[in-house]
């Protein structure tokens, strides 16, 4: 899969990354460094220190979670993808020492996609191959804009420091 960076900025001091993928769909990321006790944490981890979030995590809404993890919680552990309310969940981890994706750096990486049931591809920023084969299945489904998923990886950075 090829992407191209739509936004990269800092807020908060986290690096937050903003990407169109070649399928038209949108992905946003936020970075942590390795003094960030979620450093090399995986979304679907259960690490001790998040289990003090249970109590507030069982009370809160499903809000924007990825169905599936919200119906494959067993409602004792806590993990990332469970924890961050972010469109769909937390849908990627990764990175470290001179990572490349989503960018060039030393951070480790949490990430949603705007490509689940629901979200609309972008045709605008896909191949003619690709663009052809949407066209015969239409999709009526919303577009994720570059804003929309810039206030979803701005909420990341506040869930994160909440906990850090």
């Amino acid at each position: 899969m090829s992407y191209k960076v739509e936004k990269d900025w800092k807020l908060n001091g986290l690096r937050c990354v903003v990407m169109m993928t070649d399928l038209g769909h949108r992905c946003g990321y936020v970075g942590i460094s390795k003094e960030n006790k979620l450093y090399k944490v995986g979304y679907s981890d259960k690490p001790k220190f998040l289990q003090k979030e249970l109590k507030k995590l069982k009370k809160s809404d499903i809000g924007k979670r990825g169905i599936l993890s919200v119906f494959c919680w067993n409602g004792e552990e806590v993990s990332p993808e469970i924890l961050f309310d972010v469109h769909g969940g937390i849908t990627f981890s990764g990175g470290g020492y001179h990572s490349k994706y989503p960018v060039r750096s030393n951070l480790w990486w949490f990430g949603y996609d705007c490509a689940h049931a629901g979200d609309g591809k972008d045709l605008s920023n896909v191949n003619d191959a690709v663009r052809k084969v949407a066209r015969m299945f239409p999709n009526t489904d919303p577009i994720r804009s570059l804003e929309y998923c810039i206030v979803e990886c701005e909420s990341l950075v506040k869930q994160i420091k909440l906990l850090t």
